[in-house]
């Protein structure tokens, strides 16, 4: 009896571990059917976006004469004489301002005055001029330059700019001295062909937007027509600094120290003589000012300001004050240069009106 169940035990024994076998892959079905498995991999970059057709706009061809003209008036020690005659504005070559044209002289010709010139030129030049670099202007070379750029010599001229320079007879020569250049750092933006023939070239530089009106003479070379503003560009700063300046020497022309008033076109000084001579006839001294600037805004042509003036006068040994409101405008001189141009007010103290008040 013990026999037959050790038997059993056995047997179960036995059925128990086959069952704990896996089922054998059946060979000929995976041969047939095989399951390829591949490692999973996960991207480091963005998903594909779908492919998208851009327009894109069409290349603008730039006239290869800007690269051109821009070498032509870009001022160097070589070249000079086409960038500065763009430090002047005229309608007419024959209003082109010649001491801009020439301020930096010429290559060739010594900064030291011989001692014939310094003889010649003693108490002509005002302080200083032998410290600085003298500029020699040979009325022959003068010629060959104007006649270069414009197709005029200097007697075809109108002379604009000579009455501030030195003419010696002895040596057929035109002075100045200074120190420094005076050029125009200008960018060319673009080249138009007009229907008579010539060349329009507009660039710009920090004063504003300007256009040079060129034609091409007999050898192949640029002849300049005139040379207009477009555009001025008023700086803040720059207006508030040139009334500042403005005033400041206004102040000191009617104190009497002073002869003349920078900053300002001819017009208001000769309005300026005529406040000076009421005055002086009707036994008013100005002693003194004070005044507040507004920059009013900017245009195309000019810039405006208003300036409020606190004014001491003596009348009859009793000094007064009296506030006075000035309208200003502003533009650029034919040298370019930022000046006052306008100065309206009326001054109930001295019964003057200046030429440029409008009532409001």
């Amino acid at each position: 009896m013990k026999r037959i169940v050790n038997f059993l035990f056995v047997f179960l024994l036995l059925v128990s571990l086959s069952a704990c076998q896996e089922t054998p892959v059946n060979s000929t079905e995976n041969d047939t059917n095989p399951i390829e498995t591949q490692p999973i991999q996960i991207s480091q970059t963005e998903p594909t976006q779908p492919t998208q057709t851009t327009q894109t706009e069409p290349t603008q061809v730039v006239d290869p004469r800007v690269d051109e003209l821009q070498n032509l008036f870009t001022w160097t020690s070589e070249n000079r004489f086409y960038n500065d005659a763009l430090t002047s504005v005229y309608d007419n070559p024959a209003d082109v301002d010649l001491k801009m044209l020439f301020y930096d002289g010429f290559k060739d010709e010594p900064q030291s005055p011989t001692e014939q010139e310094l003889e010649l030129l003693e108490g002509k030049m005002g302080q200083f001029w032998k410290d600085m670099d003298l500029m020699r202007l040979p009325v022959e070379k003068m010629d060959t330059v104007l006649t270069d750029l414009f197709g005029i010599t200097l007697e075809e001229t109108n002379g604009v700019g000579l009455d501030r320079l030195v003419y010696l007879e002895d040596t057929d020569c035109y002075y100045m001295a200074h120190s420094g250049t005076h050029n125009a750092d200008l960018t060319v933006s673009n080249v138009a062909d007009q229907e008579d023939g010539t060349v329009a070239v507009y660039y710009s530089y920090y004063l504003g937007d300007f256009v040079v009106r060129l034609k091409l003479n007999e050898n192949g070379d640029y002849q300049i027509l005139s040379n207009t503003i477009l555009s001025a560009n008023y700086n803040d700063n720059a207006v508030i600094s040139t009334v500042r300046s403005y005033f400041y020497q206004r102040r000191a022309y009617l104190q009497g120290t002073q002869p003349t008033i920078s900053h300002s076109n001819s017009g208001i000084l000769t309005d300026e003589a005529s406040h000076l001579d009421s005055m002086r006839s009707s036994g008013v001294e100005f002693l003194d000012s004070q005044f507040s600037i507004q920059f009013d805004g900017r245009w195309d042509s000019h810039a405006e300001a208003t300036v409020t003036e606190t004014a001491t006068f003596r009348i009859n040994g009793t000094e007064q004050t009296e506030t006075i409101v000035h309208k200003i405008q502003l533009g650029l001189s034919n040298t370019c240069e930022l000046i006052v141009v306008c100065d309206g007010y009326k001054e109930y103290t001295t019964g003057f009106t200046s030429c440029s008040y409008v009532a409001d």
